[in-house]
């Protein structure tokens, strides 16, 4: 199983604020590293998404999401996640840092290719491509190839007034044994809607 090479513009590490002075957020929407991913003929593309939304402002969300400490703070024994940027730059959210979740059974290591800057709302994007070899549970088992995480602000009718509310949809791309796709899915359905309450928590939380 192949998936073509994706390339568009942006170097790796750059990354510049809404006013074009250089910050922790993605100018360019578009901007992208080359990434590929292959594996043996007996895998297959496997996608899953999960949406939920956060009774919070969407600046508030992002700030969140695109926190190192969210990330970072309060691990389980065993596992740890990592930003290292390779140009000597602060390890957070920047295009060109280079970002791993390890642990038992789990080595996740990627290279982040799009960070929306705020400025860019009412929907924001954040992309991280795997590189070839990271795995959950297995390397013969799953393979995850990308995470996109997108956050838009909620509007109209669904929305109470003077509450504001975010919705976040999240992606997951892999490549799967495909006598193990059921478990690929089993294993999101558990994990996702446990990332939603730790959000809800820790950004509600936040509140003044």
């Amino acid at each position: 199983m192949k998936i073509p090479l994706r390339s568009q513009p942006g170097i790796p590490g750059e990354t510049t604020n809404a006013e074009g002075t250089g910050g922790r957020f993605a100018k360019d929407p578009q901007a992208h590293i080359v990434a590929a991913h292959a594996a043996p003929p007996w895998f297959a593309p496997h996608s899953h998404e999960h949406t939920f939304t956060v009774d919070a402002p969407l600046d508030r969300c992002w700030g969140w999401l695109n926190s190192p400490d969210t990330f970072t703070r309060g691990q389980l024994p065993g596992f740890r996640v990592e930003f290292i940027d390779p140009h000597g730059g602060p390890g957070d959210f920047r295009i060109g840092v280079l970002n791993a979740h390890v642990g038992p059974a789990l080595v996740a290591a990627g290279v982040l290719t799009r960070v929306d800057h705020p400025s860019l709302g009412p929907r924001l994007t954040r992309e991280l491509e795997y590189f070839y070899g990271s795995y959950v549970l297995s390397g013969r088992l799953i393979r995850p190839t990308r995470l996109v995480i997108t956050a838009e602000a909620v509007t109209g009718a669904a929305v109470t007034p003077g509450t504001p509310r975010t919705r976040v949809l999240v992606r997951v791309d892999c490549l799967v044994h495909r006598r193990w796709t059921w478990l690929a899915t089993r294993g999101q359905r558990l994990f996702w809607p446990t990332f939603a309450w730790t959000m809800r928590r820790g950004v509600q939380g936040t509140a003044a």
